[in-house]
């Protein structure tokens, strides 16, 4: 995350205002410009989404008196908003806090949007979680998987192919959600490349079953037929309802934290720009967004990859009380098995992938030492 202040800054002509205070021996203005600039960067360590208190600006002046003057000044210029403003390229603004004019059409990604991708990146780097996936959508020993199935095409992918276009990779279903193995499933290079950051229905695919749960169970003679049908749907029942358990609900009463919505009509996420592919998570940026019930049209030429700022519609986010709407239930990817994974750096049991140790105590009770105690086997010697 950073806060930007590009090579044009100095012609702004809101920032010319304040700062030509001083040509009247008034530092004031340029005093309110340091004071944007650190409770901006405050507001991207934060995700804030621009929006910043005055208990904020109190720790940076530690003046009381001097962050509500710097303040009056920067509103007054139109670099802020205060309650009760009249812009209608925002959003409003609560008692006791200010709000960065136009911060939504800077490009920033909302704070929602920042959560759910570090959510995400943190999932696909847990050892536990990619364990368990492998063992779910392997073919082969679920103790050691090394030979998969694409959970979209049903082709096979091996563990350690790194560089065919078959390649297995980890992809989320619902895009912006994290909430475990239930959401991740095994996919090969193609089909995640084909889906991105959209649900199968909208990139027009199917989740298919995990090869385990297509393995013909054995009949038994005391489960009658009915009973069976009955424990399948009761069973499948359940596992929808631990997948909305496990979602982790948005924030609803806060503006800033409201989650980004993908259209299901379209299946564009919602603010992104008309006629560019789909990126992968962590590349949305806010920028243009499409009002309910209008076409988007084609692009003329193709569209530039520059990034301008301060251009278009700026895309705020969704009114309190929008709910985002529920998974189905054939977004499920299904219960992984547990797993044994390896130990984290440092712990004593670091690439270990065994049953765990009977021990629980790893330090001499005598001499409080990590086991071997060097004391204990001094002690033992003739």
């Amino acid at each position: 995350m950073f806060f930007q202040i590009d090579d044009q800054f100095h012609v702004n002509q809101k920032a010319k205002t304040l700062a030509r205070k001083a040509l009247m021996n008034d530092i004031r203005g340029l005093a309110s410009l340091g004071l944007w600039t650190m409770a901006g960067s405050m507001c991207q360590a934060a995700l804030t989404d621009g929006v910043t208190t005055v208990e904020d600006l109190v720790s940076i002046t530690l003046n009381h008196g001097a962050a509500v003057e710097l303040a009056d000044h920067l509103v007054s210029a139109g670099l802020w908003h205060a309650p009760g403003h009249s812009c209608e390229r925002c959003p409003r603004v609560d008692a006791g806090t200010y709000l960065y004019h136009d911060w939504f059409s800077l490009g920033y990604d909302t704070a929602a949007q920042v959560k759910t991708t570090r959510g995400k990146r943190k999932e696909l780097k847990d050892p536990v979680i990619i364990a368990a996936v492998w063992a779910r959508d392997c073919i082969d020993d679920p103790a050691n998987p090394a030979v998969g199935l694409c959970r979209y095409c049903q082709k096979e992918v091996r563990r350690q192919d790194r560089k065919s276009e078959i390649r297995p990779e980890m992809d989320h279903v619902v895009p912006n959600l994290y909430c475990g193995p239930r959401n991740i499933v095994l996919a090969c290079l193609a089909c995640n490349r084909k889906k991105g950051a959209r649900t199968p229905e909208q990139a027009g695919m199917t989740l298919n079953p995990a090869p385990r749960s297509q393995e013909p169970a054995e009949a038994s003679e005391d489960v009658s037929p009915a009973t069976a049908a009955a424990d399948t749907s009761q069973a499948a029942a359940g596992a929808a309802d631990a997948l909305q358990e496990q979602i982790r609900p948005a924030d609803q009463t806060d503006i800033r934290t409201e989650p980004t919505v993908i259209s299901d009509e379209k299946g564009i996420p919602a603010g992104a720009r008309t006629g560019t592919r789909p990126g992968r998570a962590g590349q949305g940026r806010v920028t243009e967004g499409l009002r309910e019930g209008v076409t988007p049209a084609e692009p003329a030429t193709k569209p530039s990859r520059r990034r301008r700022r301060g251009k278009g519609k700026p895309q705020i986010p969704a009114a309190p009380g929008q709910q985002e709407p529920a998974p189905s239930s054939n977004h499920d990817a299904g219960e992984a098995p547990p797993v044994n994974a390896p130990g984290r750096f440092g712990s004593p049991w670091h690439g270990w992938t065994g049953k765990p140790s009977t021990v629980t105590e790893t330090t001499c009770t005598e001499h409080q030492q990590e086991q071997p105690c060097r004391h204990c086997q001094e002690d033992r010697k003739p």
